[in-house]
């Protein structure tokens, strides 16, 4: 579903695109979601290892940051950004 909702707004014809991709998103929730802690809190220990830093949990206002940072980005396109990166934009 992803995937064909991202072509969708490439279809879309805007001249800047940006289609991100955060890993599990670490914040407050108003329901109990058990198992999502569990997997928060495995990718915690596991988002060190080299090639799976991209599963990593990210809190929320690292992503609103970075969502931020990218309003800026004046290149035209599409671009993906991964979690990884949103690290790094929104620090």
């Amino acid at each position: 579903m992803k995937g064909e909702l991202d072509e969708a707004v490439q279809k879309l014809g805007f001249e800047r695109v940006r289609i991100v991709r955060p890993s599990f998103l670490e914040g407050d929730r108003t329901e109990a979601r058990t198992g999502e802690k569990v997997a928060l809190f495995a990718m915690k220990g596991l988002g060190i290892l080299p090639g799976i830093s991209k599963y990593r949990s990210i809190p929320v206002r690292t992503v609103a940051k970075a969502l931020i940072a990218l309003t800026k980005d004046p290149v035209s396109g599409t671009k993906i950004v991964d979690s990884n990166e949103l690290f790094a934009l929104g620090a």
